[in-house]
C-alpha cells in the first residue's frame, strides 16, 4: 500500500513541478491530453474513533491525500484516468489507521449526436471504520479497521438525440465485494454482483423529461452459509428530470423494490423506493443541493435486508476569489428488517473552509460532528472531528 501511495505523491509532485509557474490549470501535453494533480496534507482531532457508546477513544492524527486526473480526448472518445489515496495515522490509537487507494476509468463514445456509450472501471481498496459498515453490530470493536477490496465495472448506451422526443438506454454492470484482513469475520459479506438496467426518456417540455428507470441485480455470496445471503433484487421507478426551471435542475424519481432470497428461512421484501435530488442556483458563486433516496441495501450480521433512506442538504458558497466555504446536514435512516428490526438515525452536520494562500496553494478547515441513535441499547454515539490542512493544485 506504501508504494501505491509514493508512486501517487510522486504523480502529484511531478504535476505541481512541470507547471512551475504555479499556476492551477493543469499540464497540457502537445498531444492534447491534460492532467491535473494536487496533493494535501494536515493535522486533525477525533473524539471518538471507534464509535463506541462507552469506553470512548479519542487521538489526533495527522492525513496526506494525493491526487491525479488524466484526460485524453481523441476524435469522438473521452478517457478519464482518476487515482487518489488516503492515509490517515492516529497517535493514540493505531488500530484505527487507514491507507485507502482509488483508481476510477471512465471511457466516453459519441459517434454521432444519436450514440452516446460510457465504460467505468473502478479498484477501490478501502475501509469501514471501527463501530460502522459490518462492525455496526459488534459491542466490541474488532483489533483493526475491515480493509474492503472492491472492483466495479459498468457499460452502458444510449441511443436518441438530447433534444429528441425520445431516448432510450441500458447499461450492464459487475461488482466484486472482497476484503484484505479480519477473514474470519469479513468472509461472510464477500459477494459478486451481476446486473442489468435500462431508461427511457420522453420529452414533455423544453427543459422537462418523463423517466422509466428498470434495474435487475443478483447477489452471489461467495461463502456458504446454513441460511445463505443469496439474493434477486427488481427495481421499477417513474418520475421526471428537469434542467434551468426558476434556476433548478433536479429529478424526481418514485417506485418499488422487490428482493427475493434463494433461502425459503429469509423472508422477502417488497417496499417504496425514491431517488430525488435538486440543485438551486441564486446566484452564480452561491449553490444549494437538496438529495433524497430510499432503497434497499445489503445486510449487515444477520443477514436481513435494511432498508436505508438518507437525506443531504449542501451549501457551497464563494465569498470571494480568495475564499469559499460548504455546509453540509445529512440523516440517514436504517430499518433492518427480520426479528431484531433494528432501527438507526444518525445526523451529520459538517462545515469546510478554504482560504488561498497563492493561485495554487489553499488552507483548509472541517468540522464535523455525527450522532447516532438505535432503538437498541449500546449503540447510541456521538464523534467530532476537527481538521486542519494545506492544499496545493496543479
Amino acid at each position: 500500500m506504501l508504494e501505491r501511495f509514493a508512486i501517487l505523491v510522486a504523480l502529484s509532485f511531478s504535476s505541481i513541478v512541470a507547471q512551475g509557474s504555479g499556476a492551477a490549470e493543469g499540464l497540457r501535453f502537445e498531444n492534447g491530453a491534460l492532467l491535473n494533480g494536487a496533493l494535501e496534507g494536515g493535522l486533525g482531532h477525533e473524539s471518538n474513533i471507534s464509535l463506541s457508546d462507552e469506553d470512548q477513544i479519542s487521538s489526533w492524527f495527522w492525513q496526506v491525500s494525493p491526487e491525479f486526473e488524466l484526460l485524453l480526448s481523441p476524435s469522438n472518445f473521452t478517457h478519464v484516468f482518476k487515482g487518489s489515496s488516503q492515509i490517515r495515522q492516529y497517535m493514540n490509537s493505531h488500530e484505527d489507521d487507514f491507507e485507502d487507494l482509488k483508481i476510477i476509468y471512465t471511457g466516453r463514445w459519441e459517434p454521432n449526436s444519436q450514440h452516446r456509450s460510457r465504460a467505468v472501471i473502478s479498484i477501490v481498496k478501502g475501509h469501514q471504520k471501527r463501530g460502522d459498515g459490518f462492525t455496526q453490530d459488534l459491542s466490541q470493536p474488532l483489533e483493526e479497521v475491515i480493509q474492503t477490496d472492491d472492483k466495479t465495472l459498468t457499460l452502458a448506451h444510449e441511443y436518441g438525440r438530447l433534444v429528441a422526443k425520445g431516448r432510450i438506454g441500458g447499461e450492464l454492470s459487475y461488482a466484486d465485494r472482497d476484503f484484505s484482513n479480519l477473514h474470519d469475520f469479513t468472509d461472510q459479506f464477500a459477494f459478486e454482483q451481476y446486473g442489468a438496467g435500462g431508461w427511457f426518456y420522453y420529452r414533455v417540455g423544453q427543459q422537462t423529461n418523463l423517466t422509466v428507470d428498470v434495474a435487475y441485480d443478483t447477489y452471489d455470496y461467495k461463502l456458504d452459509e446454513d441460511v445463505p445471503r443469496d439474493s434477486d433484487s427488481v427495481k421499477l421507478l417513474l418520475g421526471a428530470v428537469w434542467e434551468g426551471l426558476s434556476k433548478t435542475t433536479g429529478q424526481f424519481k418514485l417506485g418499488v423494490e422487490r428482493k427475493m432470497f434463494g433461502s425459503a428461512a429469509r423472508n422477502d421484501y417488497t417496499g417504496l423506493t425514491f431517488d430525488v435530488g435538486a440543485t438551486w442556483k441564486p446566484k452564480t458563486y452561491s449553490e444549494f443541493a437538496l438529495d433524497m433516496n430510499r432503497a434497499i441495501s445489503e445486510a449487515r450480521l444477520t443477514g436481513d435486508p435494511i432498508v436505508k433512506t438518507m437525506m443531504t442538504v449542501n451549501w457551497m458558497h464563494t465569498w470571494s476569489e480568495y475564499m469559499s466555504s460548504g455546509a453540509r446536514y445529512q440523516l440517514r435512516i436504517d430499518d433492518e428488517q427480520g426479528t431484531r428490526n433494528r432501527r438507526d438515525e444518525r445526523h451529520l452536520i459538517g462545515v469546510n473552509v478554504s482560504r488561498s494562500l497563492a493561485k495554487s496553494v489553499l488552507v483548509t478547515g472541517e468540522i464535523a460532528w455525527v450522532s447516532n441513535h438505535s432503538n437498541l441499547p449500546g449503540f447510541d454515539y456521538t464523534n467530532a472531528l476537527v481538521s486542519i490542512g494545506l492544499r496545493v493544485n496543479l
